[in-house]
């Protein structure tokens, strides 16, 4: 299945994900108006959460998340790994 949603985080940018998923998140594409340091660094985000079986936990995914992005010194601003997973959850919530 393909999902999609986008939000605008609070006090923060656009953020538009797009995903494949069955059992797992097989593709997964993070896109808005956000910033990111190094550029890479949203494909690593991208990379780590692919595999992910669909009924994680999203506290405790996002609680993951952000120990990864503090731990590769990963800068993001306009959004943060609760965004993330937030919006990620929405978009598998509704398929397209």
């Amino acid at each position: 299945m393909k999902g999609k949603a986008l939000e605008k985080v609070p006090r923060g940018k656009l953020l538009r994900v797009e995903v494949n998923f069955d059992k797992k998140i097989t593709w997964l594409r993070i896109t808005g108006d956000f910033f990111a340091h190094p550029e890479d660094s949203i494909e690593k985000i991208e990379d780590m959460i692919v595999g992910l079986p669909v009924d994680f936990n999203q506290n405790k995914f996002a609680l993951c998340l952000d120990d990864f992005i503090k731990r590769k010194d990963y800068e993001l601003i306009g959004l943060d790994a609760s965004a993330i997973i937030r919006v990620l959850k929405k978009a598998m919530e509704n398929p397209i």
